[in-house]
């Protein structure tokens, strides 16, 4: 193109665009007029007025260019003649000075011409609230820059909002006076090819005072939302409105939420805002939304605008964390109670000290970490003494409470230590060689303690309690149990004082108190032994417990306190231990394990947290608070502000996650079986169940019913058929349909569409002496992972669509992989674990021709989530993160340890949620 060509080009546009703000501003022209009213004319125009907003239309007109003749037509609009009855006076030469304009540019690969517009008002009266208002067309026409959309005026064609920019926006008010000059820049998008033609625009405005609706949008900001479900980010808005009576800001955004609209927070002053979520892992990118806002005088009429929401590629952060609170999971096996506090040995997760001043209303306190399994505690003058598995024992100064940490560990050779008692400035402890030594530290300087002594007896030592001058000790031989009492006198010269052979083989906790020693074992219940004087000790009473097993015992005030497997505390009167008996009996949600008790309290702990009793009087008591936790964690999903664990103990726990790093347990529902994994949808949970230990029960699905979580129960069982006391190894949902993996059976699915009724419709068998592990579906196709008897890995590739017709069609295997877990596809891939050998990615697009395409050492994964380009596993004794694009080079990125078995991940938002068994859910900040 020549020099010449293209300056008429570029004349041709100034052309059409300055007729196009001529008319404009026209709206504003004639010097002695009502800017905003019609001259009464003997047409009899009629202007268009909504009662509500005060606004006036001054004109609809539309402008074509003939770019051959380089003419210019300019006529109203026909559908606005018709549709507002509307008339042609505010046309041309009524004003010839009104406005002024300055072409910046046009730049012809974005189509946006740049035009900075100046208007003048004429007339000796004020406008408020002056709009150009640019209406979207078929064509395309858009305004880049725009300060607002509005529904008023609209017209077949188009969207059915428009855009527009508001003029003296410097002004009070947004006054118009006469006389005054207002400039705005216009960046409006012309489509390719050229549309110079049908360009259809208007001017109102309101009169005589300020429009009643909102007028203005200011301040959008918006967090980061990342390519990750979950993720999710605050987005705020600044809405004006002259009368401050803004009522309702809506948010439409279904990709996002899945819902058509979201309503708005009102968060102070002008400002709304809304916790945006990536419900659907949309991809990073640009996505459109709109807001609309009403007020209390606007009628029907609302202020609009088309607001961009950028969704980001994840970054992880240095290194992910495990942020769970320790209040939150921890695996109680012993408790001792001393003066206003709670001592718990907690497992994998150490120490816990609880304070119970307020015994209805207990306050978690502190945590601190040992350096391996914490099995037993004891407390005395300000210290505790805890008992870790391989490291000894562990000093900690627990005074005050809040500062605890450890001050000394004193070593201690052999295996797994079995009990501690206290004694003046003497710990007595059982460990040692095979188990079979008591072992006496000095403590009178806890900081400095050491080994005095060690006295080795001839069988394996398993409970101890000192009354006295003697320390009573509760163990088996090869004849069964027995019961020795140590002379410890003169501390450093143990000596055994006797024995009694008691039969049986359970032994589950000790007490003596006032001459009496009370055993409690899971055959005999509680054994009350005489043991005053030591030499003639003898069994004097046996009181049994209906239905259940004795696992912890704690005497005070002629009161014995038993923990009871089934879910009970007994009371037993003692005044006469020969024929003691129950005076009453504490129901529990769970198996109690041990109990402590003092100060008309006992506290009480089971597998899935502390329990609180008002013992004073007995004959009354009862739970009067209680702390959960979840200890034998196996599952675990997210949805929404709450998460879902399934435990192998038989619970599903709910814990409120709407502050994820300061969660809170909500419901305990029984589920009878041993949860395995757990998936929620439409407000229903799906738990997979195994045997639960001793029952017998037939694997299963239990449905449960979590809308509202307060009320969660079983509304219904799904067994599956199964050859064994295996079941579901593995569960996802798609649809209307829940596919299982089930062992020996292969892939099951059920029709959850009334989820109580489910019922399985379709069964497709893997090859024989195979066992399914892992599930994975999506566009029509399952996908298992199984292992065979001959120790190979397969991921099984199965037809879905029809359901009725579902079989295998393609099989890969995996090489060099011994076992096969839980599975996962993203993007036309399967990313298969082999807990031991690591994670394969099989390109599986298209199904009938897959092919291993990555892999990565990394093994020990139970369970496995791909999504935003990154694999989040829970793996070992902890969580790790993989990045996996591109899929052909995955790489570990960090690896947090949870100091316990990860068996399943939920992700949502910056957060994994982990399943670790022994300790409980575990929350994990990744992003």
């Amino acid at each position: 193109m020549n020099d010449n060509r293209m300056m008429t080009g570029l004349w041709k546009l100034v052309a059409l665009i300055s007729v196009l703000l001529v008319i404009f501003l026209i709206g504003c022209s004639g010097s002695d007029v009502n800017p905003v009213s019609p001259v009464e004319s003997n047409e009899n125009p009629v202007t268009e007025r909504d009662s509500k907003s005060q606004r006036i239309l001054w004109g609809i007109w539309i402008f074509n260019y003939d770019p051959v003749q380089t003419e210019v037509t300019i006529t109203p609009s026909r559908n606005a003649l018709a549709h507002f009855n509307i008339t042609d006076w505010l046309l041309p030469p009524n004003c010839d000075d009104c406005f002024a304009v300055v072409v910046n540019s046009f730049d012809p690969v974005t189509r946006i011409l740049d035009a900075d517009v100046t208007l003048k008002n004429p007339t000796h009266l004020s406008a408020y609230d002056v709009r150009g208002i640019l209406y979207t067309n078929d064509y395309g026409h858009l305004l880049k820059n725009t300060d607002g959309w509005t529904a008023l005026w609209e017209m077949p064609g188009g969207d059915d909002i428009n855009q527009f920019k508001a003029f003296a926006k410097t002004e009070a008010n947004r006054i118009f006076i006469p006389d005054g000059e207002h400039i705005e820049n216009y960046r409006i998008y012309i489509p390719e090819p050229p549309n110079w033609h049908q360009i259809t625009f208007a001017v109102d405005a309101s009169w005589p005072g300020n429009c009643k609706e909102p007028y203005a949008f200011e301040n959008f900001i918006q967090d980061d939302i990342f390519n990750i479900v979950g993720s999710s980010g605050s987005i705020s808005i600044d809405v004006l409105d002259w009368q401050d009576d803004v009522d309702s800001v809506i948010l439409e955004a279904p990709e996002f939420t899945g819902e058509a609209s979201t309503p708005m927070t009102h968060t102070g002053g002008n400002t709304w805002s809304v916790e945006l979520v990536n419900s659907n892992g949309l991809l990073s990118g640009t996505y459109p939304a709109k807001i609309t806002v009403t007020s209390t005088n606007s009628g029907e009429l609302a202020l609009y605008n088309i607001i961009d929401i950028t969704i980001s590629d994840a970054v992880p952060i240095d290194e992910p964390v495990d942020v769970t609170p320790p209040s939150l999971s921890f695996h109680p096996v012993d408790i001792v109670m001393d003066g206003d506090y709670a001592y718990i040995a907690g497992y994998e997760t150490g120490l816990h000290i609880v304070d119970i001043s307020d015994p209805s209303n207990p306050v978690w306190v502190k945590n601190v970490e040992m350096p391996y399994w914490a099995m037993d505690v004891a407390v005395s003058n300000g210290y505790a003494y805890l008992y870790c598995s391989g490291e000894g024992i562990q000093v900690v100064d627990v005074s005050p409470p809040e500062d605890a940490s450890i001050v000394h560990t004193v070593d201690i050779e052999g295996p797994m230590p079995m009990d501690c008692t206290l004694s003046g400035n003497y710990a007595y402890m059982l460990a040692g060689n095979n188990g079979k030594d008591l072992v006496v530290l000095d403590i009178a300087t806890p900081e400095t303690a050491y080994v005095l002594n060690t006295l080795t007896l001839p069988y394996r030592l398993e409970y101890i309690d000192i009354d006295g001058n003697y320390a009573y000790i509760f163990g088996d031989d090869q004849y069964g149990n027995r019961l020795t009492i140590v002379d410890i006198s003169t501390p450093g010269s143990e000596y055994v004082e006797n024995t009694l052979g008691m039969g049986g083989n359970n032994r589950n906790d000790l007490a003596v108190n006032d001459g009496y020693a009370y055993i409690v074992t899971a055959v005999d219940d509680l054994t009350i032994v005489d043991v005053d004087p030591p030499a003639a000790m003898a069994v004097v009473n046996q009181v049994e417990f209906p239905l259940d097993m004795a696992e912890g015992v704690s005497v005070s005030d002629n009161l014995a306190y038993v923990a009871g497997a089934a879910g009970s505390v007994y009371i037993v009167e003692l005044d006469l231990p020969g024929s003691a008996e129950i005076i009453n009996t504490v129901e529990l949600p769970q198996n109690a394990l041990k109990i402590s008790t003092g100060n008309g309290y006992a506290c009480v702990i089971d597998h899935f947290g502390l329990y609180v009793l008002d013992i004073d009087p007995a004959v009354t008591a009862e739970v009067i608070a209680s702390v959960y936790t979840s200890s034998n964690a196996y599952g675990v999903d997210v949805a929404e502000d709450y998460a879902y664990v399934a435990d192998y103990l038989g619970k599903l726990l709910i814990a409120d996650i709407s502050s994820p790093e300061s969660p809170v347990f909500v419901k305990l529902v029984d589920i009878n079986a041993s949860g395995l994994d757990v998936l929620v949808k439409d407000g229903y949970a799906y738990v997979a169940t195994n045997d639960w230990p001793g029952t017998g029960e037939t694997p299963a699905i239990r449905i449960i019913d979590v809308d509202p979580v307060e009320t969660a129960h079983v509304v219904h069982t799904v067994f599956l058929e199964t050859t064994t006391y295996f079941g579901a190894e593995d569960i996802k949902i798609v649809g209307d349909h829940l596919y299982v993996a089930n062992h020996v059976n292969g892939l099951q699915v059920i029709d959850i569409s009334d989820p109580e009724t489910a019922a399985i419709i379709k069964t497709v068998e893997t090859p024989e002496y195979n066992t399914a592990h892992g599930v994975a579906v999506t566009d029509g196709y399952a996908y298992l992972s199984d292992w065979s008897n001959t120790m190979s890995v397969f991921l099984r590739i199965i037809d879905i669509d029809p359901l009725g017709d579902a079989s295998i069609i393609n099989s890969v295997e995996i090489p060099d992989a011994s076992y096969a877990s839980c599975i996962d596809t993203a993007n036309g891939y399967v990313y298969v674990p082999v807990t031991t050998d690591g994670l394969y990615i099989v390109e599986v697009n298209p199904p009938g021709d897959p092919q291993i395409v990555g892999s990565t050492a990394v093994g020990g994964i139970d369970d496995i989530i791909v999504n935003g380009g990154f694999a989040y596993l829970a793996r070992g004794h902890g969580f790790s993160l993989v990045d996996v694009d591109p899929p052909e080079e995955p790489v570990l990125l960090y690896h947090t340890s949870t100091n316990s078995d990860s068996l399943d991940v939920a992700i949502q938002g910056d957060y994994a949620f982990l399943a670790s068994n022994r300790a409980g859910l575990r929350i994990i900040k990744v992003w």
